[in-house]
């Protein structure tokens, strides 16, 4: 009978213990994935960060290399058709940002 009331008690500490040990696995395994979601977002800042300034280095870089080109439209062609040749210039700038914004537009709609 003594030991009846052992195995008993027994049986019980082994359930208790077995039933600490999954909620301490569950909470490991809670805490690995918000650290997984903590890495995953701060990846997803970082990557969306440096797009942001590389897409300001490339703007700065375009309006450079578009004053230069008008520069060098008013050196090397003569005064009387500088004015067309920025015209041309200036329409072509203005069909590669629509031909951009167009294709930009259609991936974001095909993605939602």
């Amino acid at each position: 009978m003594v030991e009846n009331i052992e195995n008993m008690k027994n049986s019980k500490e082994d359930k208790e213990s077995r039933k600490e040990s999954k909620t301490d696995m569950k909470q490991e395994e809670k805490r690995e994935a918000r650290s997984n979601l903590d890495r995953k977002q701060l990846m997803e800042y970082l990557r969306i960060g440096l797009i942001i300034f590389l897409s300001f280095i490339l703007i700065v870089a375009i309006w450079s290399l578009y004053v230069s080109l008008n520069e060098l439209v008013s050196i090397w062609i003569n005064y009387k058709y500088a004015p067309i040749y920025r015209a041309i210039l200036n329409a072509g700038v203005i069909a590669v940002v629509f031909f951009i914004l167009k294709r930009a537009v259609e991936v974001s709609r095909r993605q939602t």
